[in-house]
């Protein structure tokens, strides 16, 4: 199976592809930066910040989610073993008079 972040990412690709081809790079810079230019005037004018606002980026909050593999490795669960070498005392009586047998 493929994680979940991957497919997000092979799709984003694959998407960001598609529009690259079929849109000029003018064009699309010239909408990045008008977007950047409209987004920070509307927070000024219509959103203004309060004095304990720390800004955040998106993505790097994001990605800082996913666990490492040392959170992996605390995180995952313990089986108990086949050959457990603690028996209790019905057991281990029956496995006695099992060998006495033989």
């Amino acid at each position: 199976s493929v994680p979940l972040l991957t497919q997000l990412t092979t799709l984003a690709m694959l998407a960001a592809t598609v529009v690259m081809f079929f849109i000029p790079w003018n064009i699309l810079a010239m909408l990045f930066g008008v977007w950047q230019f409209v987004k920070r005037g509307l927070r000024k004018f219509l959103w203004p910040r309060s004095k304990f606002h720390v800004p955040i980026n998106e993505a790097i909050e994001f990605l800082g989610r996913i666990p490492s593999n040392m959170d992996l490795a605390k995180r995952t669960q313990l089986t108990p073993r086949r050959h457990s070498t603690v028996q209790n005392s019905k057991t281990s009586a029956k496995l006695a008079s099992f060998e006495e047998r033989d």
